[in-house]
């Protein structure tokens, strides 16, 4: 299981109860930034600057890495080109102007491939005008696919739940959905990590984690593995019996982490925490996880059990691109 996350899919991450779970459980949080806002980061706004200072977020570039990925281009147009009778839709949907901006860094040769298939165009460089549905398919591919590289290392996160399904369902025929629901779970929990109430300054965050990150991190890794553990039980009741039982035996050291906040003068609340996992034995997977999955391995392999992970607190603050 890694240890550090990448935030997906804006620039910006929100200042939000969901940010302080993802600062404060995991030893890193990243955000896809191109290289131009590292040289004049003023458009990043206040309070991404402020998580910077403190070395809290760190800025993954990406083009520094994503012509390190085997078949980053081919495996992500190969998917567009599945696409079908849903090709037609998107474009009708991007002729309605129904699109996301996305940086150039970010896309590569993939936007001049979208260009030509009418589902984007580069009206104001360096950005793309990406048609929503293949802007969001795009954003988790390349989330999921930065956090393979090892230099990067990181598992993608986001605070908006409609990407976690996307990793399972989108681009997979209807035939082959419930062999791919089979091979792919997943679980949401609501109440498991304590998390402060309100949005916290970043060096009120960063000053909390370096006194307690030991027990922070020992505890989300305690309720990774047992959420993990449980998609290998296919019976739903059960699972959620034997997800039951460990958190009754952990409130323990809940209550421990939510006295040290309330020590800090934070307002406590307790954040949901979701996951995708490989069900073992997984060799094949179709759709958007397919894409991915081909593109970053060298070779036919079982899909690792953390390929896919996003973590989830509900949050409706306006956010960049």
């Amino acid at each position: 299981m890694k240890t550090r996350v990448l935030y997906f899919p804006y620039i910006r991450v929100p200042e939000s109860q969901w940010l302080a779970q993802m600062l404060l459980y995991w030893d890193q949080v990243s955000s896809i930034v191109p290289y131009e806002f590292t040289m004049n980061p003023d458009p990043l706004g206040p309070y991404m600057l402020n998580l910077l200072r403190e070395g809290l977020v760190v800025q993954v570039m990406p083009g520094a890495y994503i012509y390190e990925i085997p078949r980053f281009f081919e495996n992500f147009n190969g998917y567009i080109d599945g696409l079908g009778q849903e090709m037609d839709a998107r474009r009708e949907r991007f002729a309605r102007g129904e699109t996301f901006q996305i940086h150039i860094e970010k896309m590569g040769d993939i936007g001049d491939a979208l260009v030509r298939h009418q589902l984007a165009a580069s009206r104001q460089y360096p950005w793309y005008e990406v048609e929503r549905e293949t802007a969001n398919d795009f954003m988790s591919y390349l989330a999921s696919a930065l956090g393979q590289i090892p230099a990067v290392d990181a598992s993608p996160v986001t605070d908006e739940k409609s990407y976690l399904e996307r990793f399972v369902r989108v681009g997979v025929p209807r035939y082959a959905l419930d062999r791919q629901l089979e091979a792919l779970r997943i679980q949401v929990l609501d109440q498991v990590l304590p998390v402060p109430k309100f949005a916290v300054e970043p060096a009120e965050i960063g000053a909390f984690k370096k006194r307690h990150r030991e027990k922070l991190g020992d505890f989300r890794r305690r309720v990774e593995r047992e959420l993990i553990d449980a998609l290998d039980i296919s019976e739903p009741a059960l699972r959620r019996r034997h997800l039951e039982l460990f958190f009754d035996e952990a409130q323990e050291h809940t209550g421990e982490i939510q006295e040290e906040m309330r020590s800090a003068g934070w307002e406590t609340a307790k954040a949901g925490l979701s996951v995708i996992a490989a069900v073992p034995g997984v060799s094949a997977l179709v759709g958007l996880a397919g894409a991915l999955w081909n593109a970053i391995s060298p070779a036919p392999q079982p899909v690792p059990r953390d390929f896919a992970y996003a973590a989830y607190a509900g949050s409706e603050l306006a956010r960049a691109n």
